[in-house]
């Protein structure tokens, strides 16, 4: 993995970043639990879903290539980059390249968006 696809990916988690999200988006998400499948849904919906459908067609192929890359990465790769983000959630995610996968999957391969 480059240093450049690191920076992408911690760039990225910004959605996930306590120091970075506003406090609402914080208190709602700091109850949810992040390795459940169906709050994983719910935390898409309140930290991403909101700035994505803003974004341009070229960001959001950037996201896409970043997630892509990553996600397929092992999860040691990613315990490593993950640590740089303090996120809200009681436990710290357990299987981050499925948590990825989930991410890119309900962006880009459920219609929902």
């Amino acid at each position: 993995m480059t240093s450049k696809s690191v920076g992408d990916l911690i760039s990225w988690l910004k959605y996930f970043d306590a120091e970075y999200i506003e406090e609402e988006t914080f208190d709602r998400l700091k109850s949810l639990d992040v390795n459940s499948s169906v709050d994983q849904i719910e935390i898409i919906e309140i930290a991403v879903i909101p700035e994505f459908i803003q974004m341009n067609d070229t960001s959001k192929e950037s996201m896409k290539k970043i997630l892509r890359e990553c996600m397929n990465l092992s999860d040691g790769q990613l315990s490593e980059i993950f640590s740089r983000v303090e996120m809200p959630f009681l436990t710290t995610v357990n299987d981050r390249p499925s948590f990825l996968r989930v991410i890119y999957s309900y962006l880009f391969e459920t219609g929902k968006i």
